[in-house]
């Protein structure tokens, strides 16, 4: 009996445990499926000023958010914000800016009643002005969106660069034209390509990889829990078998003392 017993309760135990890891790993898989925001990175100099952009992914169906945008105030100051086309195309828009929220902070919220959001597009626009030479990064703080079946928001910051704007003074050298080829490598060295389209929006690209590589990470990890999951329950199931194997053998045992008595 006692043996009994103690299988029921190692059961128990599997099944308690089988069910938090279960939600454990939906917890995990729905994080990485939720909205994600991200700001655009801007070059610019010094006295003049540049406009950043907030995007969002896998934005569709969301109902509104609010998010905090953090910066260094001595290289930058916000000077506007309005809403983006993700948002302001929606049939019902209320949208609020607070640029002076804090110290080196922004407070950004919008409302869309009736959730018909695109999946991608942009939130807003923040025109900065741009005080010194530096560089500061745009990170997110704070965000949330509704409703909360939408899942966890994650954010990727941005950054704005200032730079002094003096032109180097170097003398003029005339050099021979070059063929088209050799001219084709030299845009290539520079950053720049033949359309004037600068090299380093390939990081965009670069950051889309990192978040395909991180799903595909996901995906491994809930592998894995489901094969350990496999294991525990088999595992379980042969520890009771053997239990109940063994309560028999000790029932007939006392059985057969008891028909010798």
């Amino acid at each position: 009996m006692l043996s009994i017993c103690k299988a029921d309760l190692l059961k128990k135990a599997i099944a308690v445990f089988m069910i938090v890891f279960l939600m454990m790993m939906l917890q995990g898989t729905a994080a990485a499926e939720g909205l994600k925001l991200s700001a655009s990175s801007e070059k610019g100099v010094r006295g003049n000023q540049v406009i950043v952009t907030i995007m969002a992914e896998k934005a569709t169906g969301t109902e509104g958010g609010q998010f905090l945008l953090t910066f260094d105030q001595n290289l930058v100051r916000p000077v506007s914000v309005e809403a983006g086309d993700l948002i302001a195309r929606s049939s019902n828009l209320l949208q609020m800016g607070n640029l002076d929220y804090a110290p080196g902070q922004i407070m950004y919220m919008w409302v869309t009643v009736y959730g018909d959001t695109a999946d991608t597009g942009n939130v807003c626009r923040i025109k900065f002005d741009l005080l010194k030479e530096g560089e500061t990064l745009l990170r997110f703080a704070e965000v949330v969106v509704v409703p909360d079946s939408i899942g966890t928001a994650i954010s990727a910051p941005g950054k704005v660069t200032i730079s002094s704007g003096v032109p180097a003074t170097e003398p003029a050298v005339s050099e021979p034209a070059k063929p088209d080829r050799d001219r084709d490598q030299d845009d290539s060295v520079d950053g720049v390509d033949d359309s004037g389209v600068n090299s380093d929006e390939n990081d965009e690209s670069t950051d889309k990889i990192i978040d395909d590589n991180s799903v595909g990470i996901s995906s491994s990890v809930y592998i894995i829990g489901v094969v350990i999951l496999a294991v525990l329950l088999i595992t379980g199931f042969l520890v009771i078998k053997h239990l109940k194997k063994q309560a028999r053998k000790r029932k007939k045992r006392k059985d057969s003392g008891r028909a010798k008595d």
